[in-house]
């Protein structure tokens, strides 16, 4: 894992596993039950401000990288 702890004691502790905190799972039923409506989901890492697209895990970027910062750019421009 990059950018977080094992230590639950930690500020970048992450949870035991995907969705296990309370908070985290109730955004993920969301945007998933609302799955065909959204163009862009955007929201900036609180502990360090990053844009983490679409996974924080590594540091290799995904095929479509390129389309998601046209997309992000035409969002946040309103175009």
């Amino acid at each position: 894992m990059y950018g977080t702890s094992g230590d639950p004691c930690s500020d970048i502790y992450g949870g035991p596993k995907p969705f296990s905190e309370p908070e985290v799972k109730a955004l993920s039923d969301f945007i998933l039950a609302r799955n065909a409506t959204w163009k862009v989901y955007l929201t900036l890492h609180s502990y360090s401000q990053m844009w983490m697209a679409p996974y924080g895990y590594t540091h290799k970027k995904p095929a479509n990288y390129k389309s998601l910062v046209i997309k992000l750019i035409s969002v946040i421009m309103c175009t």
